[in-house]
């Protein structure tokens, strides 16, 4: 990352930048909370902020409702993207505006939503406008997540001509095109009863695309691949009721006491479009299957590779608690802080350079008390790397 405003007092500060791959995981719309949630703690409508749910992102990013994430929007230009560095949560954490907790409904079925503050709108080039959040009008938010982190584009969009549709698609475009919005990407799974046995949970992409009632079964169009890029593989949504086949269509599989709990099929033609095949999917563990993008718009879902990239991340930069001071330090008071930032140990970071002698050359400085603070001093991993 570029240099960014200094993440004040936070201890293992290195600018030093590391690679990190983020995957798509979610797509999200961003929301207007009236009650808001200030990095500060607040909770009063005073405080109303934008917010997310993004519980699928958080968790793919190894971290659940107790973690907190620092946001760096100034990075977009260098990105393509708004990173925002997580870190596991607790007591003492550093809180700055940058800096916003998780939030879940407290239950084993947790949701997890997450403020965004108006700079990360502003740095992807969105208008902060809380009438068009609550009127859900404001443009979606692409969530990829890596390892502790996790990022935030504008929704990546494909458009189908609506003239290379078939005539039974019943849904509606603008400028004769069907605009379709990355919705969720998953990990397909085996499951006996359907052809080729391929199938995806796309619960939010179907909801998406119109629901239950719009969509009881889906005609795929591997034909169209080639004119979207050759990356994505659209399927029209049927209206069918009671969920069965109808003509060349694939039912859409309804789970759950309320059957709204969606699956699509994915048949050979399909897979093959996106250079996979069943083996792929059929006795492979779960980590190593591949994951697929649903794309949603009215009427029709679409299925594609996710999007991922590689991406320089600066971890000095996620939350971390507060660096300790010299006088946090065993056997330092006042008076020895300020006799020691004369003699150029102002910080414990200068401290854990010095030597005993360095202590035992002050005045009314015995031996028992510089090894008591020398002891007490953190050691950084590179200092016992360096000592094995």
């Amino acid at each position: 990352m570029t240099e960014s405003p200094p993440n004040e007092q936070m201890e293992g500060q290195n600018q030093t930048s590391q690679q990190a791959g983020i995957t798509h995981v979610q797509t999200v719309r961003v929301k207007f909370d009236d009650k808001g949630n200030e990095p500060d703690g607040a909770d009063t409508p005073k405080n109303s902020r934008y917010v997310i749910t993004a519980t699928e992102a958080i968790r793919a990013a190894g971290l659940d409702g107790d973690s907190m994430f620092r946001y760096v929007p100034e990075e977009v230009d260098n990105l393509g993207v708004v990173p925002a560095l997580g870190s596991e949560g607790g007591e003492g954490y550093v809180r700055d505006s940058r800096t916003y907790s998780v939030r879940d409904n407290g239950n084993k079925y947790a949701s997890y939503r997450l403020t965004i503050p108006e700079a990360v709108l502003e740095a992807l080039e969105i208008d902060p406008d809380s009438e068009a959040a609550k009127n859900n009008e404001l443009p979606m938010l692409d969530v990829f997540a890596g390892d502790r982190m996790i990022a935030f584009g504008k929704s990546n969009a494909i458009a189908v001509p609506v003239d290379a549709l078939p005539n039974d698609y019943e849904g509606e475009g603008d400028d004769n095109k069907v605009v379709l919005h990355q919705i969720q990407t998953a990990v397909p799974g085996m499951q006996s009863g359907w052809d080729d046995g391929v199938t995806i949970a796309a619960t939010p992409a179907i909801k998406q695309a119109g629901g239950r009632a719009s969509i009881g079964g889906v005609r795929y169009l591997p034909e169209l691949s080639d004119d979207l890029g050759g990356d994505v593989v659209p399927a029209i949504g049927l209206k069918n009721d009671d969920g069965r086949s109808d003509g060349e269509a694939l039912s859409v599989y309804h789970e759950g006491p309320d059957r709204d709990y969606f699956k699509l099929p994915i048949p050979a033609d399909v897979l093959d479009a996106l250079d996979l095949s069943t083996d792929d999917y059929e006795n492979v563990a779960l980590d190593d299957r591949p994951a697929l993008t649903v794309y949603a718009g009215d009427r029709i879902v679409a299925l594609g590779r996710p999007g991922e990239r590689e991406i320089d991340v600066d971890r000095s930069q996620a939350p971390r608690k507060p660096a300790p001071t010299l006088t946090d330090i065993a056997g330092i008071g006042p008076a020895l802080a300020d006799e020691l930032a004369t003699r150029g140990f102002e910080t414990v970071a200068d401290l854990a350079d010095a030597d005993r002698e360095d202590l035992l050359a002050i005045d009314q400085l015995g031996e028992k008390r510089a090894d008591r603070i020398l002891n007490d001093i953190p050691r950084s991993e590179s200092d016992n790397e360096r000592e094995e």
